[in-house]
């Protein structure tokens, strides 16, 4: 397990699993209105970050097919 609750902070760590991504995704709509800057600002940047980066090795979008159906 690679999230874990610290108070209202959670320590950041890589995504593994489908399961840790809904965790992390969840997380991430709770403090998605957080000021830039305080602590909550900082974790919402990391989960991002790591949420995006597991997206996009896990479903990959192949550009030159998407290009290819607009002609």
């Amino acid at each position: 397990m690679n999230f874990w609750q610290l108070g209202q902070i959670m320590a950041i760590k890589q995504i593994r699993n489908e399961e840790e991504h809904q965790r992390a995704i969840a997380r991430l709509e709770q403090i998605f209105d957080a000021r830039n800057g305080s602590k909550e600002g900082e974790e919402l940047e990391a989960l991002a970050s790591l949420i995006l980066g597991y997206e996009d090795a896990q479903y990959p979008v192949d550009v030159h097919d998407r290009n290819a159906e607009g002609r």
